[in-house]
């Protein structure tokens, strides 16, 4: 009898032992399922944030080439803008030059400026009204 309750309590220990080895190993793959489900969800999370951030940077991308493109017809615009202008500044040089040459000196070619006469008068710029008594 005694053998039998050494043998018994040996194996209630032994099983105690066992069913809490089993326990700790339960609750430590509970709280690494817990763990995965949360790196899980934070994996998914990123991802939408890397989508939305990549149609974001594609947006963007997009409204660079819009402006690059804008920009580089506002140059060529502006370009030949200015190669008008220089070109019109050397013609009127060259003009100038002409009329000099035709003309003699500048003050000959100013335009000389008459008397203010008001409309409906007489040839000596006088109006109806001045003319009253």
């Amino acid at each position: 009898a005694l053998d039998e309750a050494d043998a018994k309590s040996l194996c209630d220990k032994q099983m105690s032992e066992a069913v809490t080895k089993r326990d700790a190993r339960q609750s430590e793959i509970e709280g690494l399922k817990a763990e995965i489900q949360g790196a899980t969800a934070a994996i998914a999370k990123d991802k939408a944030d890397m989508a939305d951030l990549k149609a974001e940077i594609a947006d963007m991308e997009k409204a660079l080439k819009e402006m690059t493109d804008l920009r580089s017809e506002e140059k060529a615009h502006n370009e030949k803008a200015i190669a008008d202008a220089k070109d019109g500044a050397d013609a009127i040089k060259q003009a100038l030059v002409a009329l000099r040459s035709y003309y003699g000196s500048a003050a000959s070619m100013l335009q000389k400026r008459g008397a203010y006469v008001p409309p409906n008068a007489d040839r000596e710029g006088q109006t109806v009204s001045d003319l009253a008594p």
